[in-house]
């Protein structure tokens, strides 16, 4: 439904800024992510295996969107041939605004489309959230496991200076 005093293409327009809002946020949101996931932990922990989701079609082709190297984030985009890789540096200066309409404009700026992209970025973000949790969970298990040995190293040293003492005394 259009609104009163508005033509079909200011409609349309508003609607795009919509959707282009909206797919910034959740591309901001991922990058966020992906850059707190990329963080050193202390002690190390290993960086999560590379995973891909498809968040749109061309053409019965998939663009997807790939965490392999988390330092950049790449979308798959079939349009544009064997070099279709757009990367984006969530840790440098990502041009947001530009991977999201670049994305908008792949997916034709059809609502449904459009949503359910943002909805496949939403599951990479949660998935990169999730991660980061379980390697700071996982650091912690090991400064854990760390305190323990350390325990028992303190230990031994502590009966070694008790029986060298003793052994002294003889």
């Amino acid at each position: 439904m259009i609104k009163p005093g508005l033509s079909r293409d200011a409609a349309s327009e508003s609607v795009r800024a919509r959707q282009l809002r909206a797919m910034r946020m959740a591309i901001g949101h991922l990058c966020a992510a992906a850059e707190s996931l990329h963080q050193h932990t202390a002690p190390q922990t290993p960086l999560p295996r590379p995973r891909n989701w498809t968040i749109g079609r061309q053409n019965a082709r998939a663009m997807r969107l790939h965490i392999a190297d988390l330092a950049i984030l790449t979308v798959e985009i079939p349009a544009w041939g064997d070099n279709g890789i757009l990367e984006i540096n969530p840790g440098g200066n990502a041009d947001i605004g530009r991977v999201a309409v670049i994305l908008c404009e792949q997916l034709g700026y059809k609502p449904r489309l459009v949503l359910r992209a943002i909805r496949r970025i939403e599951a990479a973000t949660a998935w990169a959230q999730r991660r980061v949790e379980g390697r700071r969970r996982q650091a912690e298990h090991i400064l854990g496991a760390q305190a323990g040995a350390q325990e028992q190293i303190d230990a031994m040293a502590v009966l070694d200076a008790i029986g060298e003492s003793q052994h002294e005394r003889t």
